[in-house]
């Protein structure tokens, strides 16, 4: 299930849950105990992120047979049949775990799920609009703490960090189908749109720019310039763009906790800072173990190019 990545789902939907707790009290989320919130939305983010790793391994294993047999499926350690339960159970407790917070969020998860299977069915080979629905996914995922969210602005820079990462992931990795100039058009002008629509739901809310909120910008940006900073020695390797792109997205998805960090300390939340922080801890460790037990199970590497990386 690739776990190692688990904590940067935990980590949006908590800051949301955070956010809310703070800045928008009424909401259904507010009338759990706190403790109580991020434990039932850390499932939610557990559950979602599994059945959408397990489902992708599901429809990509007469692939991998091919070009990844060391993988769980192909190689014959975990069965269809388990994977298939694995994922639907996933999939059931997520669902069980947001109808706890209402029913708005429950069918914010069912889109969260909805998004997930079209992009493993057939949004990842359409470039530019697979492209979208990873930013998207994030989006609807945090908005199961809170679907009536103000301050849209939280959701709108994890969308924006997303599509810009897996973009240049994309390229750099040489998937295929390609991204050509015409799909790049596409892609901006989808990150438009959509920004379109963020500004405007947040404008009918008073939540654009609240006076209150105002400062908070001076983290995430911050965060922003970091990553732009650190950006190219993540992609730097050695000749190996493939190699560079795998590891840009690896650290740019985990750059997302650093994100949630920053708004909770700008906003002067230290403690719900610190939480997080401890996620991007975890996260770092989690990667670590998981390359380990990735590099123990893996062959030799073949000499032939994989044709549809």
């Amino acid at each position: 299930m690739r776990v190692a990545l688990v904590p940067t789902a935990v980590s949006n939907i908590w800051l949301v849950v955070l956010w809310t707790w703070q800045f928008e009290q009424g909401r259904p989320i507010t009338q759990l105990p706190l403790w109580l919130a991020l434990w039932v939305t850390a499932l939610v983010a557990l559950g979602l992120y599994s059945f959408g790793m397990v489902l992708n391994d599901l429809l990509d294993a007469r692939r991998d047979r091919l070009f990844a047999a060391h993988r769980p499926l192909p190689s014959g350690r975990v069965t269809p049949q388990t994977a298939t339960l694995v994922a639907l159970t996933s999939l059931l407790a997520a669902l069980a775990c947001a109808a706890l917070l209402g029913a708005s969020s429950a069918f914010m998860c069912v889109i969260c799920a909805g998004l997930i299977m079209f992009y493993n069915s057939a949004g990842k080979h359409l470039p530019a609009l697979g492209l979208t629905t990873l930013g998207l996914i994030r989006v609807s995922h945090m908005l199961i703490a809170n679907p009536s969210l103000q301050f849209m602005w939280l959701a709108w820079l994890i969308f924006s960090h997303v599509l810009l990462v897996s973009g240049i992931a994309y390229v750099m990795e040489r998937k295929r189908p390609r991204l050509y100039p015409q799909e790049v058009v596409g892609l901006a002008f989808g990150w438009v749109i959509i920004t379109l629509l963020f500004v405007s739901w947040m404008t009918r809310r008073d939540g654009l720019m609240p006076e209150t909120q105002a400062r908070v910008w001076f983290g995430p940006l911050v965060a922003g310039a970091g990553f732009a900073l650190v950006a190219p020695l993540l992609a730097r390797s050695g000749g190996d763009r493939r190699a560079g792109g795998q590891r840009l997205m690896r650290w740019g998805l985990l750059w997302l906790i650093v994100y949630d960090a920053a708004w909770l300390a700008a906003a002067k939340l230290w403690w719900q800072a610190g939480l997080v922080v401890s996620l991007f801890v975890l996260a770092c460790v989690m990667v670590v173990w998981m390359r380990k037990i990735k590099h123990a199970h893996t062959e030799p590497p073949s000499t032939s190019e994989d044709p549809n990386p």
